[in-house]
């Protein structure tokens, strides 16, 4: 792994490191306003939104982007990184979202175009970014939710360190959901897989989670709603 992450909100390339293919450096950089082309794009691919929830969803509306647009313009979307591949430029994205300070908890999402699917982009940018969470946010665990039918992203995440800590069964037309973390060298969370913002999650979704540990209230709940790898919540 090569380079420095930098924050979100200041300028700088972010962390670098290398995919599978040949000898491509993948790069995760702060994004900008000429990124919201590609956002448009990634987000209307119907494909990529079956295997990132289950469902085909419609994407985001203009004034999705010109909200984002507005936040770039004000100051940057700090928990947002475009991945960035030399000699072939932008080929996804990861953010993360609901930072318990309590835990040391994050949530984060990772969303690719189509095309760059299969030449370890994902695999490079997923061990980049966990690791920016954890030196330069200091976090414990990193956590995210993937559908039980997306092997190849299970996979993916699997190479990048992460591990099932928890299952919710299909439900009303949604997949069967599987929650994955990874924690920070030598540390053991207090409630491994269950943490105040999954807890939260859980209590607006309602549904029983079957996975190592319970949270410290004991509902036993599931962690909320897959919206996954490119999900839009949390702007």
């Amino acid at each position: 792994m090569d380079g420095q992450a930098n924050d979100g909100g200041r300028a700088g390339r972010g962390p670098t490191g290398r995919g599978r293919a040949g000898r491509a450096r993948v790069g995760l950089r702060p994004v900008a306003l000429g990124d919201l082309e590609h956002f448009k794009r990634w987000w209307a691919d119907p494909e990529a939104d079956y295997y990132d929830s289950g469902v085909v969803r419609q994407g985001p509306g203009d004034d999705f982007l010109d909200r984002i647009g507005r936040l770039l313009v004000a100051g940057g979307l700090p928990p947002w990184r475009v991945i960035e591949v030399a000699g072939v430029g932008p080929v996804g994205y990861v953010l993360h979202r609901g930072l318990d300070r309590w835990t040391g908890s994050v949530e984060m999402a990772i969303r690719l175009g189509r095309e760059h699917w299969g030449k370890g982009y994902g695999t490079a940018a997923t061990r980049l970014f966990t690791q920016y969470l954890f030196t330069e946010l200091g976090v414990k665990r990193v956590w995210l939710e993937v559908a039980d039918f997306n092997e190849r992203a299970r996979r993916m995440y699997a190479s990048a360190g992460f591990v099932e800590t928890a299952r919710r069964p299909a439900r009303r037309g949604q997949p069967g959901i599987i929650v994955m973390g990874a924690k920070r060298a030598g540390i053991t969370p207090a409630h491994p897989g269950h943490t105040k913002v999954e807890r939260e999650r859980a209590k607006a979704r309602g549904g029983e989670i079957r996975g190592r540990g319970q949270p410290p209230d004991g509902t036993g709940k599931a962690p909320g709603p897959a919206d996954g790898a490119g999900g839009t919540k949390g702007l």
